[in-house]
């Protein structure tokens, strides 16, 4: 597959660095496609899209960034995985009330009744809509914070800022955030 993606490059200096992201970065992405899809075949796909994606912007990857360039990866491949997650579970069809009473082993438990469980799924829908509906630059601090878990002073490295500019910028992503869950007809997240 490699030979693929080389051939779709025009440079030898970007192929060189094409092959270097690939062999560094396929597997943990790969890993990462597969904890979220729960399907290797689909995990691969999701890859394979990844790579295709970045063929685009070789140019503004900078390899001496490592945890940059590790965290713009991540978040492709997060994003292109919960698209194919998002896409399959529009073509399945709902389950049926039985089927969600065979996952409730205690009916008194809260966290698993079939209500509860279609509202949490409901939820992280709206969720992840909003996210969405995001500027790039939020959603980007937002997934640094929650995804990768990155400190403030290993956000402020990222994005070339100080500590406390990387924690105004998580605010303001925040606030906007909620605006939009608050408010989700409203377009614009600023």
């Amino acid at each position: 597959m490699l030979s693929v993606y080389l051939s779709m490059i025009d440079t030898q200096e970007d192929r060189d660095k094409f092959e270097r992201l690939f062999h560094q970065y396929e597997r943990c992405l790969k890993y990462t496609a597969q904890n979220i899809l729960g399907d290797e075949h689909l995990a691969e796909d999701a890859v394979q899209e990844t790579f295709i994606r970045i063929i685009g912007c070789l140019s503004k990857i900078d390899e001496t960034e490592e945890h940059k360039t590790a965290g713009f990866l991540m978040t492709v491949v997060k994003n292109i995985a919960y698209d194919i997650k998002r896409k399959q579970s529009k073509n399945q069809p709902a389950a049926s009330l039985e089927e969600m009473a065979e996952f409730n082993a205690d009916p008194e438990d809260w966290e698993t009744r079939p209500d509860t469980l279609l509202l949490h799924r409901e939820e992280e829908a709206k969720i992840l809509e909003a996210i969405r509906c995001l500027p790039a630059d939020y959603r980007y601090i937002l997934s640094l914070k929650y995804a990768y878990d990155c400190s403030s002073a290993q956000m402020a490295a990222l994005l070339n800022c100080s500590e406390k500019l990387a924690r105004v910028k998580l605010s303001r992503a925040r606030k906007s955030l909620m605006n939009r869950l608050e408010h989700p007809q409203k377009k614009s997240g600023r």
